[in-house]
C-alpha cells in the first residue's frame, strides 16, 4: 500500500471515528452493476470491467467488496471514469481474488458523492492454462462503511450489489427448464425446452403446442310452453 493510499483510509477512519452519529431507518439506496468487456474468454485475454452506479441517492463516503475468480484471473490495474474524477476514488487489493473499492466525496463533511455512471474500470487479465469460467462480484462491504452525512446523523443504505460470469473453454453448461405451456381450444401453448442459466445458449428449444379441439358440452333444450318460450339444444366448448 503506497502513502496516497494510507492516507485515504486514514481519512475515511477518522471522519467515522470524528463524527458522533444517530443511525436511524433505510431511505438511502445504490446499486451497482458489471460490465465486461467479452462474455467468451481465453488464457491470456484481457478483460476490462466497468463498474456503474446505476442508482445512487449520495453519500458521502463509501467502501465496496469486490471478490473474483483468482484461480483464473490476475487483476491488473483500475483507472477513474471522469465524471467521479474530482472524488477520491481508490482500488486496494484485500488478499487472494478480493479487491476493496473505496469512494469519498471531495469534501465529506459538507457535501456528496451524487453522481451516476462509471465510478472504476477494472482490468484482469486471464491466466495462462486456465479454461473455466470465472465469476466477478460486487456487494457492500463487509466493513460497513457507507455513509452520508446530515446534519450530523448517519443515514442507513440499502445496497444492492452484481455478479457476472465470464465463460472459458471447458464451460459447462447449467440447465435450467423452461416449463411447457398448455395449450387450449383458444390459444397455442409451447413444449418444455432448456436453456444455460450461465451464458444463456438454448440446449433444447420449445416448440409451438398446437391449438387443442374444442370439448363439446350439450346444453339441453328447454320445452316451450302455453306460457313461456323455450330453446333448442345447443353445445359449447
Amino acid at each position: 500500500m503506497n502513502k496516497k493510499q494510507i492516507s485515504i483510509s486514514l481519512v475515511v477512519i477518522a471522519l467515522i471515528l470524528a463524527l458522533t452519529v444517530t443511525v436511524f431507518a433505510a431511505d438511502n439506496s445504490v446499486s451497482l452493476t458489471l460490465e465486461a468487456s467479452a462474455s467468451n474468454v481465453r488464457p491470456g485475454d484481457k478483460i476490462t470491467v466497468k463498474v456503474d452506479l446505476t442508482e445512487n441517492t449520495g453519500f458521502a463516503v463509501a467502501a465496496f467488496d469486490i471478490e473474483y475468480n483468482a484461480e483464473g484471473l490476475k487483476y491488473i490495474s483500475f483507472e477513474t471514469d471522469s465524471a467521479f474524477a474530482k472524488h477520491t476514488v481508490n482500488v486496494t487489493e484485500g488478499g487472494e481474488g478480493k479487491l476493496g473499492l473505496a469512494i469519498a466525496a471531495v469534501n465529506p463533511i459538507s457535501g456528496n458523492v451524487s453522481e451516476k455512471g462509471t465510478v472504476a474500470i477494472l482490468t484482469f487479465e486471464v491466466k495462462e492454462g486456465y479454461l473455466g469460467d470465472a465469476e466477478i462480484k460486487i456487494s457492500a462491504s463487509t466493513l460497513g462503511i457507507m455513509t452520508n452525512y446530515d446534519n450530523g446523523m448517519e443515514t442507513d443504505f440499502t445496497v444492492t450489489g452484481d455478479k457476472i460470469t465470464l465463460i472459458g473453454e471447458n464451460h459447462t453448461h447449467t440447465e435450467v427448464i423452461d416449463p411447457a405451456v398448455d395449450a387450449t381450444c383458444t390459444d397455442t401453448g409451447m413444449t418444455e425446452g432448456k436453456h444455460c442459466s450461465v451464458c444463456g445458449e438454448v440446449l433444447v428449444a420449445q416448440e409451438v403446442a398446437p391449438v387443442k379441439p374444442h370439448t363439446e358440452v350439450i346444453d339441453s333444450a328447454v320445452e316451450a310452453t302455453c306460457t313461456a318460450t323455450g330453446l333448442t339444444e345447443g353445445k359449447h366448448c
